[in-house]
């Protein structure tokens, strides 16, 4: 999973999953009662995390194993002083890491790769949104589409939202086309309120929350997406979808 997820973002949900359920390693001020021993960390206790510098940012460094952070220990030379290394399930170090402002990377220096997480997506993973299914946005209980939209032309399309979502639906051939909106106010390619209405064969809540996933782990406070389901019926009843191109269409 975290080779996938350099290759395309939509190996992120499976990626969130798996580090929120995951053992993790970190760094801790070395104390001589940890010196091969264990400490139990009790709800609510104060944990002392090593930070470092890494590219002009302070960092907290996770790993996803010992031989990860052995490796990251080997390339830093200022890292080579004595620890302690410590091991805690990934939800339970979001929910601890999530009330500080330092940058989290898992497997910094990592030969494979690393990801940061920056404070949103941190409380994200903490709090467990990130991984809850999504609202169909714009659809009413008896199934109408009702969202009020603004056609965009396609010069307007924010491409740091388009393109990962792209990236993700092409890889499931449940999506037959997916629309890109405006939803009021002014937008641009940075900034605005859009909602992407989905094409789907059928239904499937695992897929929508994984696209879910991706749209949240863009973390950009000015770009705020919507998702909107609709199934073939209600995508053929639409008159916008007989003039709007859609972004995606399936082959």
């Amino acid at each position: 999973a975290f080779k996938a997820v350099f290759r395309s973002q939509s190996a992120l949900p499976d990626f969130y999953r798996r580090l929120c359920e995951a053992d993790l390693w970190f760094l801790m001020p070395f104390h001589p009662e940890l010196d091969g021993g264990e400490m139990q960390i009790e709800p609510g206790r104060a944990i002392s995390f090593e930070s470092f510098v890494m590219r002009d940012k302070q960092i907290i460094p996770l790993f996803t194993s010992q031989e990860q952070l052995r490796y990251a220990v080997r390339m830093r030379k200022e890292w080579s002083r004595k620890y302690a290394v410590c091991q805690l399930k990934g939800v339970t170090l979001f929910q601890i890491l999530a009330t500080q402002p330092m940058t989290v990377v898992v497997n910094a220096h990592s030969e494979m790769g690393e990801c940061e997480l920056v404070t949103g997506v941190l409380k994200k993973l903490a709090d467990g949104s990130m991984l809850k299914p999504i609202q169909n946005a714009g659809v009413d209980e008896g199934g109408k589409y009702t969202a009020q939209i603004m056609i965009l032309d396609p010069a307007e399309y924010p491409t740091s939202l388009v393109q990962p979502v792209f990236e993700y639906i092409r890889q499931h051939e449940v999506f037959l086309a997916a629309w890109i909106f405006g939803t009021g106010g002014p937008v641009t390619r940075e900034n605005g309120n859009f909602q992407i209405a989905l094409w789907m064969e059928r239904r499937d809540a695992d897929l929508e929350q994984g696209l879910g996933v991706v749209l949240m782990a863009l973390h950009k406070p000015d770009l705020q997406c919507e998702l909107t389901v609709m199934s073939t019926a209600q995508t053929e009843s639409q008159e916008w979808t007989k003039h709007v191109p859609p972004f995606y269409r399936r082959g």
